[in-house]
C-alpha cells in the first residue's frame, strides 16, 4: 500500500482491474467504486442496507507470489486492521474482501474455512476460538500488532475476524460474467463497454468512480433488461455481421449426402453374413432389412434437403444483403 492510503503502482494489474469490474458490475445497488482509496485496492458502499455496509477488497493475483499464512498475517491482515481502526466510530458492518486467482496454503485454507462458519453462525464463537486460538488467532494478532507497532483491542480484532470473506476467482471466469452481465445490458454493444470499463478502473489511481459516468461513456444502463426487448440494442454493423456469419455458415454445407448409402452397405453384408451362418430368424431378418432399407433411404432424402435448404439460405441473404445499401455505404467493402 502508499503512504496515502492506496494501493502501490498498479501497472499491469489486469487481474486487479477484472476483480473490480465483476464486483462493481454484479452488484446493482453500488453506484460507486473507489479505486486504490481507504487502504484497500478497491471498495465500495452498501448505505442503503440494514446495517449499512462497507466492503474493501485486497487482490492477490500468482504475479503477487504464494498465498500463505505468514504473508496473510504480517501483510495483509494488518491492512485489514488499520481499515477497522479507522472506521470504529462508524456504525457500519465492515467486511474486508481477500479475492485471488490461485488457492491458498493448507493452513490459510483451514483458517478461512473456519471464519466462514463463524460468520455464518454454523460455528458459535467460544468453539471458534477453542479450534484455533493458539493456532491462528494469537499469532495473527501478535502479527498485526508487531506491524501497526501498536496494541489493537478485542472490537477490532473481532471486527477483521467476522468481516473476512476469501473468494477464488480465475480471470476466465471474471472475464466471462463481466460479459454475462453486459450482455443482460445491451447485447449488442457489451465488448467495447467492457473495454472501456476495465480502461476507466485500470487508468484511476487513487479516485472513485461512478456508474452514471461509466453509462455516458458506454451509451447504455448498467442495469439488466427485459429479455424480450433486449434484441434491439444490436447496432445495424453488429446485426449485418451476425447475418453474414450465418450465410458463411450455409453457403458451403458440410452435408454427406452418401454417407447413408454407405453405412446401407456395410449392414447389407452383415445382413448377408447372417443370413448364410443361420444365426437369425429369416422371418425377423427380412422384418428388420426392409426397415432398415426405408429408414437409410429417409435419411438420404433427409440429409439432400438439408444440404438444399441450406444453400437456398445462403443465396437468400445474399440478395438481403445485396439490397442493403445503407451498410454498403458505411462500411464499405460487403462479401460479393
Amino acid at each position: 500500500m502508499s503512504a496515502s492510503g492506496g494501493a502501490a503502482p498498479r501497472s499491469g494489474f489486469i487481474y486487479q482491474d477484472f476483480v473490480a469490474a465483476y464486483y462493481f458490475l454484479t452488484f446493482e445497488e453500488v453506484d460507486e467504486i473507489f479505486i486504490e482509496r481507504y487502504h484497500s485496492d478497491f471498495a465500495y458502499f452498501k448505505l442503503s442496507a440494514d446495517p449499512p455496509q462497507k466492503h474493501f477488497y485486497e487482490i492477490k493475483s500468482s504475479d503477487s507470489g504464494p498465498l500463505y499464512w505468514s504473508s496473510f498475517k504480517s501483510n495483509i491482515a494488518p491492512e485489514f486492521a488499520t481499515i477497522a481502526i479507522e472506521q470504529s466510530e462508524e456504525k457500519v458492518r465492515l467486511f474486508f474482501h481477500l479475492v485471488s486467482n490461485y488457492k491458498p496454503n493448507d493452513q490459510l485454507s483451514d483458517f478461512f474455512d473456519q471464519i466462514e462458519q463463524l460468520r455464518k453462525g454454523s460455528l458459535a464463537w467460544p468453539g471458534f476460538k477453542t479450534r484455533v486460538q493458539r493456532s491462528h488467532l494469537n499469532p495473527l494478532r501478535q502479527a498485526i500488532e508487531r506491524e501497526l507497532d501498536c496494541e489493537i483491542n478485542d472490537e477490532v480484532f473481532g471486527e477483521v475476524l467476522t468481516g473476512l470473506v476469501y473468494k477464488f476467482h480465475s480471470r476466465d471466469y471474471l472475464d466471462e460474467k463481466i460479459e454475462d452481465y453486459l450482455k443482460k445490458c445491451s447485447r449488442g454493444r457489451y465488448t467495447d463497454a467492457r473495454d472501456t470499463i476495465l480502461n476507466n478502473i485500470h487508468q484511476t489511481s487513487d479516485g472513485a468512480i461512478r456508474k452514471s459516468e461509466l453509462e455516458d461513456q458506454i451509451g447504455f444502463d448498467l442495469e439488466h433488461t427485459d429479455d424480450s426487448t433486449s434484441g434491439s440494442t444490436y447496432s445495424p454493423k453488429e446485426l449485418r455481421a451476425q447475418v453474414e456469419e450465418i450465410q458463411d455458415q450455409h453457403r458451403d454445407p458440410d452435408v454427406n449426402v452418401t454417407a447413408p448409402l454407405e453405412e446401407k452397405e456395410s449392414v447389407t453384408e452383415y445382413i448377408e453374413y447372417l443370413r448364410e451362418s443361420g444365426d437369425l430368424n429369416q422371418s425377423v431378418m427380412e422384418g428388420l432389412e426392409a426397415n432398415l432399407d426405408e429408414e437409410f433411404a429417409t435419411l438420404e432424402d433427409a440429409k439432400r434437403t438439408e444440404r438444399s435448404a441450406r444453400q437456398n439460405i445462403a443465396t437468400d441473404i445474399s440478395s438481403l444483403l445485396e439490397s442493403d445499401d445503407s451498410t454498403s455505404s458505411e462500411w464499405g467493402e460487403t462479401n460479393e
